[in-house]
Order: structure tokens, then C-alpha cells, then sequence
């Protein structure tokens, strides 16, 4: 490794531990230029003009209104792209110039402003300027715009998959899990791809990848998407994962499990759903992690919805856990250095890791099973991040 590369290396590492640290003495204190109260007028404006805008437009007047409640929210929080390292060629320097030519500014905060961000969810507070991007705080590799509908984010980089479009809160997941490179891997919803491309930059398109959705409409936009993404490594099936059979020798030596079931999106919509309907998730979602749990290699598992109900999050987990599939396993921290933990609905809940429009980003939950005998210290996990981004430091 080079010199200068370890140096950054350790410089993000000090700013990530001083972000542990502050998270484990209950610093949840965020910007007053950045509230909820803020991004509510703003989710519940943007709801409002493009319900003007569909009764105005017969063509917009065929969205549903569930379409609306999440443009809603997208035009409310920033846009966030990761660069994609598997793309050939690709250098931070390229990616810069790229985006110069495209008319965007780098804006390049001071470290005490890196130093006290890092401290809080909510990140950065960038200046005004539509043009404006910089790299998050948290995550080096994602690049931060403005909101949808305010940025300009189109261009050779994103056709030709340099930069993929993804929520900050949507890359955690796969960070937790980690998968080195040449492991085996379990994608049980995969659709529309995004974590999975992630997992195949993680491991360096090193490994395997199996990659299920029932959807095929889905999963063929899927597969059409990771090919633009330079992605080599995922087996794409048109499957539930709850009919993959955990004896199957195909996939005995799977380590590493990622589970986004489906869910009510109520943190990335301004629309809920009934009780019923959420019943019906919660039921779904306790099964795909404890059939997960039933492989016989399986030593880690990232179980994420986009809600902020605890009854599709920690009541799960809670759930699981007390099953005799979830005994044989345990909650690992997840991301130490974010400071948003789970709610206190059971002891052990500050494993968990949450996130809320606050954060600027989108209403979030996540979860890290570990098996028990291979359980291992939460600093382990301190470079979460690092190693996706460390092609990208060291200079070409």
C-alpha cells in the first residue's frame, strides 16, 4: 500500500473513530440549518405542486398517488452517486474533470468542518449553488448533489457507469455485510440492483453473487443495469428466495446473506399504509431472515427495509432472534461510527442502525446478524467503507 494512500487511510480512520466516539455518548444533536421539521414543508410542499402539476397535465394525471408521495420526497433530500470503481480506467481525477467540464463546482470543506460533521447524521452543510457537489462525510465513495429537480446529474459518467445513483442509507447494508473478495453471496431481493453492484465493487467482481428476484421485469432491468455497471460476478435468477432450497449444494458455501425484503417505504414516502398490509410485510420479512439462517454456511446477514415503523425493524429482529433459527446467531454493531442507533424497544437494539430525513437521506433501517461463534469486535468494522473506496485514493 502507498504511503500517501495510507495516509489517508488513517486520517478518515481518526475522523470516523472521533464519530464512534461521539455516538456512543448520545451526540445526536443536528444542525439547526437542517431540521425535520424542514424537510416535512419541504416533502409536504413538493406533495402538494405535483398534485397541482397532475390535475393541471393529463398525461401526469395517470401517476398514482403513491408516485407522487415518493418524488416528493426525492426532491426533498440530496442526491447521492457512487462512484463505481469497477469502471474501467476510472480515477477520482476523471471523475472531477468529468463533472468540471458538465459545469459542477467541488466544493471542499475545512477538516474542523469534516471533523464536526462526522459527529452527527446529518453530514456536511453545503452552500447554496445547484452546481455544487462534494464527497459525503460518512462515505467517501458517494458523491453528494442537490435534490432532484435542482441538480443537473446527467452525462457520460452516469450512461456509461462510472457514477450509480444510490441513497446514502441504501449503501449501508452492504457495507456491514463486507464480503471480501472470492466469497460467496446471497442477494435475496435484488431488484433494482443498486446493492448488489455495490457488493460486486466491494469484492472486486471476486466471487459469487447469486442474485434472486420473483420479478422478471425487474430482474431483467436488473441485469441490463449491472451489465452498463461493469459487474462480472452475479448469477441473476428469477426465483423467491423462500423456494431456494438452504440443502441445495449450489449454494453450501454461501457466507455472506443481503436481505432488503419488500416494505411499507414509509421512509421514503410521504404515503402509509394500512396495518393490515404492514401485518402481511412483518410476517414476510421474518421469514426470508430465518431461511437465511437455515444455510448451513451462513456466518453473516444484512437484514434492511427503507421504513421507520420498529414493527417492520427492531420487532423483527426481536422476533427472529427469539426463534430456534435466530438462537444460533446474534446482533452485531453495525457502522459504529453512525451515530443513529435503533430505538430501545429490547436490549441490544443500539446494534442497529437508523436513519431519518434528518440525515439527509432516506428513512432507513438496519440490521447485522452475526453467527455466534463467529461474532467478532464492532472496530473491526471501523474501515467499513474504506476498503470499497481505497482503489480510488492511490494515484494513477
Amino acid at each position: 500500500m502507498g504511503l500517501r494512500r495510507l495516509r489517508r487511510l488513517r486520517r478518515l480512520a481518526r475522523v470516523r473513530r472521533r464519530a464512534t466516539r461521539a455516538a456512543s455518548a448520545g451526540l445526536e444533536a443536528l444542525p439547526s440549518s437542517f431540521n425535520a421539521q424542514d424537510v416535512n414543508c419541504k416533502v409536504q410542499a413538493n406533495l402538494d405542486k405535483s398534485r397541482t402539476l397532475g390535475a393541471q397535465s393529463r398525461q401526469n394525471h395517470t401517476k398514482t398517488e403513491q408516485l407522487l408521495a415518493r418524488t416528493a420526497v426525492k426532491r426533498a433530500l440530496p442526491r447521492y452517486a457512487r462512484i463505481n470503481v469497477l469502471a474501467p480506467g476510472l480515477s477520482w481525477g476523471h471523475v472531477q474533470r468529468q463533472l468540471q467540464q458538465s459545469g459542477h463546482v467541488f466544493w471542499r470543506p475545512s477538516l474542523h468542518e469534516k471533523r464536526a460533521a462526522a459527529c452527527v447524521s446529518a453530514g456536511l452543510q453545503p452552500p447554496e449553488g445547484n452546481k455544487i457537489y462534494y464527497r459525503d462525510v460518512h462515505l467517501p465513495e458517494l458523491l453528494v448533489f442537490k435534490p432532484m429537480g435542482q441538480s443537473h446529474t446527467d452525462g457520460e459518467l452516469f450512461d456509461e457507469g462510472g457514477l450509480v445513483f444510490q441513497q446514502k442509507a441504501s449503501a449501508f447494508p452492504a457495507i456491514a455485510l463486507a464480503p471480501p473478495p472470492g466469497a460467496q453471496v446471497i442477494d435475496a431481493c435484488a431488484a433494482p440492483g443498486s446493492k448488489t453492484s455495490q457488493l460486486a465493487a466491494m469484492m472486486k467482481n471476486e466471487g459469487q453473487i447469486f442474485a434472486f428476484d420473483r420479478d422478471g421485469r425487474r430482474l431483467k432491468t436488473m441485469i441490463e443495469l449491472l451489465q452498463r455497471r461493469h459487474v462480472s460476478c452475479v448469477e441473476a435468477c428469477e426465483k423467491d428466495f423462500l423456494q431456494v432450497s438452504p440443502k441445495n449444494a449450489k449454494y453450501q458455501h454461501v457466507t455472506h446473506f443481503l436481505l432488503d425484503p419488500s416494505c411499507s417505504s414509509s421512509g421514503m414516502t410521504a404515503q402509509q399504509l394500512t396495518g393490515d398490509e404492514v401485518a402481511t410485510l412483518t410476517a414476510n420479512q421474518q421469514k426470508v431472515i430465518r431461511h437465511a439462517m437455515r444455510f448451513p454456511a451462513c456466518q453473516r446477514i444484512a437484514y434492511s427495509t427503507c421504513s421507520i415503523l420498529d414493527k417492520e425493524n427492531e420487532l423483527v429482529v426481536q422476533k427472529v432472534l427469539s426463534t430456534a433459527e435466530g438462537a444460533r446467531f446474534q446482533l452485531e454493531r453495525a457502522l459504529p461510527w453512525w451515530p443513529r442507533r435503533g430505538l430501545p424497544v429490547f436490549p441490544g437494539t443500539e446494534c442497529c442502525v437508523r436513519s431519518t430525513w434528518e440525515d439527509q437521506t432516506i428513512g432507513f433501517f438496519l440490521a447485522l446478524f452475526v453467527r455466534n461463534e463467529t461474532a467478532c469486535k464492532p472496530a473491526a468494522l471501523l474501515f467499513g467503507s474504506l476498503a470499497l473506496f481505497s482503489n480510488l485514493l492511490e494515484a494513477r
